[in-house]
């Protein structure tokens, strides 16, 4: 689980990066964002995954993302 998320984070980290460079953030700021957005991310994805394995079937995620 934290491996998929971590890759999910990183691969979608170049866009913020990219917008932070346009910002003329410094690349220490940059790269301290890097770190709490990754990690931000890893663990929200852990809820989100948890959400969606103690939904009941027909719950809330069921019309949303096609859980039977």
């Amino acid at each position: 689980m934290n491996n998929r998320a971590r890759k999910l984070a990183n691969d979608h980290w170049g866009y913020i990066a990219q917008l932070l460079e346009e910002h003329d953030e410094s690349s220490d700021t940059i790269e301290v964002c890097r770190f709490h957005y990754v990690e931000a991310f890893v663990h929200g994805h852990k809820h989100a995954l948890e959400d969606l394995e103690n939904e009941e079937p027909g719950g809330r995620y069921a019309n949303e993302y096609k859980i039977d």
